[in-house]
């Protein structure tokens, strides 16, 4: 499921923080060879943030594709 970009609603970030609560909970109790966990930190410009973002959502939308399986639980 999708939703459209850069939309700012209540309900999308109780849904994100229940994610991160997810991921919190997985770092504690998931053993290292079974998840992927990674974080970066870069200056950027704020002129190029919009092309960023286009970036990720399509790199994001081609790992997707490529992993998906359609037996995987959807929740």
């Amino acid at each position: 499921m999708n939703t459209s970009d850069d939309i700012s609603s209540e309900a999308l970030k109780q849904f994100h923080e229940g994610m991160l609560d997810i991921g919190r909970q997985a770092l504690r109790k998931t053993a290292v060879d079974e998840r992927e966990i990674s974080g970066v930190t870069m200056a950027v410009s704020s002129k190029e943030l919009p092309e960023m973002k286009q970036f990720l959502r399509e790199q994001q939308l081609e790992f997707f594709r490529s992993f998906q399986s359609p037996k995987t639980p959807t929740r």
